[in-house]
């Protein structure tokens, strides 16, 4: 999949295969609606207040407090980091960030990090 990030840089995203293949029963069912994954009313591209106000309803609708674009891509990273399946350069490189540093922010210790750190020094 093809994002479009700040600085109008393009970058290629690889889907979980799973989405994959709803994607493309999806897109064989439906009716040609131009290249964008979600399009707007018009064909174009959605705008961010249209995603914000998208991500808007559907938090009223569940329920959960809190939910922004910001947060999901956010929590979205901090758990590619937290995994520890995935080194910092690679969850960089999904992020769109050119700088490690940028990624850095995600693997911050929380609460239960340093109490299991703490829990640990006396563990044989």
């Amino acid at each position: 999949m093809t994002v479009n990030g700040k600085g109008s840089r393009q970058r290629t995203l690889p889907l979980h295969r799973d989405v994959r293949r709803v994607l493309t029963t999806w897109f064989a069912a439906r009716p040609a609606l131009g290249d964008y994954l979600f399009p707007g009313r018009y064909g174009d591209a959605l705008n961010t207040s249209s995603i914000r106000r998208l991500v808007d309803k559907y938090e009223r609708l569940s329920g959960v407090v809190g939910v922004s674009p910001h947060v999901l891509r956010h929590t979205t990273l901090t758990e590619l980091v937290r995994s520890k399946k995935h080194d910092l350069a690679l969850v960089a490189a999904f992020a769109g960030h050119s700088r490690l540093a940028t990624t850095a922010i995600y693997v911050q210790p929380n609460r239960q990090d340093l109490q299991a750190a703490a829990d640990s020094l006396m563990d044989d």
